[in-house]
Parts: structure tokens; C-alpha cells; sequence
């Protein structure tokens, strides 16, 4: 397993330079515009970070009425709950844009525990779908 970057004295968890140098899982996913990332109920594996585009988060009720819960921008993480141990997906995300996403499925886990400035990053705004 690679080493994962420590935390600079700052403090600042560097979401860029902690992609370059994750290892063993992490793939750079491109979708297209209106393309579903994955649905409401889809197995919870994978964590995704917004590299370019932007990301729509959504839920749907009993009833079925759809309700957006986020817009999220280039730069923010999704699909947390897969840390939490949950099975599968609270929600929908779809790419309203054309979007490049690295994921970090599986061993993403292993990685904010061993980045503590990591598991700061979600304390600031977890997107929980």
C-alpha cells in the first residue's frame, strides 16, 4: 500500500495531492451530462470527489416525489455513507454537466483513518447519498 500524505503543519487537508498519491482502487470515472452516477438504493461501495463538473443529489419518497438535497461543485466528496457501513445508497446523484469524477472505492476507508485532516474534510459537510 502506498503511504498516504501526512497533514502539513497548516492543518489544510490537500484533497488534490491526497488523490495523486492514493493507491490501489482509485479510477477516474467521466460522465455525461444528465447521466446517473448511481440511484437510490444501488450498493453504497464507492466514495467520489468532484474533479471537474458538478454533481445533483437527490431522494425520492415513499410517494414518489423527487426532492433535491445538494448541488455540489467541483472540489467536494459524495457517497460518504459507504464509510458508515451502510448497504446501500440514502439517494441519487446525477451529473447535470459533463463530470469528471475520481473514486476511491474500498480503500478510501483505510486512507482517512491513517489522514486524520481527511475526516476533517467531511466533518465540514458530509454529502450523505
Amino acid at each position: 500500500m502506498a503511504p498516504v500524505l501526512a497533514a502539513e503543519k497548516t492543518g489544510k487537508f490537500d484533497s488534490k495531492k491526497f488523490l495523486l498519491t492514493i493507491d490501489g482502487g482509485r479510477k477516474i470515472v467521466a460522465f455525461a451530462k444528465k447521466q446517473t452516477i448511481f440511484a437510490q438504493g444501488d450498493p453504497s461501495d464507492a466514495v467520489f470527489y468532484i474533479q471537474k463538473g458538478k454533481v445533483r443529489l437527490t431522494v425520492v419518497s415513499k410517494i414518489g416525489k423527487e426532492a433535491t438535497i445538494g448541488i455540489l461543485n467541483e472540489g467536494d466528496f459524495f457517497g460518504e455513507s459507504c464509510l458508515t457501513g451502510r448497504p446501500v445508497r440514502l439517494g441519487s446523484a446525477t451529473a447535470p454537466l459533463a463530470s469528471s469524477l475520481p473514486t476511491a472505492p474500498g480503500r478510501f476507508k483505510v486512507a482517512e483513518s491513517s489522514n486524520p485532516q481527511l475526516g476533517k474534510s467531511h466533518e465540514r459537510g458530509l454529502n450523505y447519498p
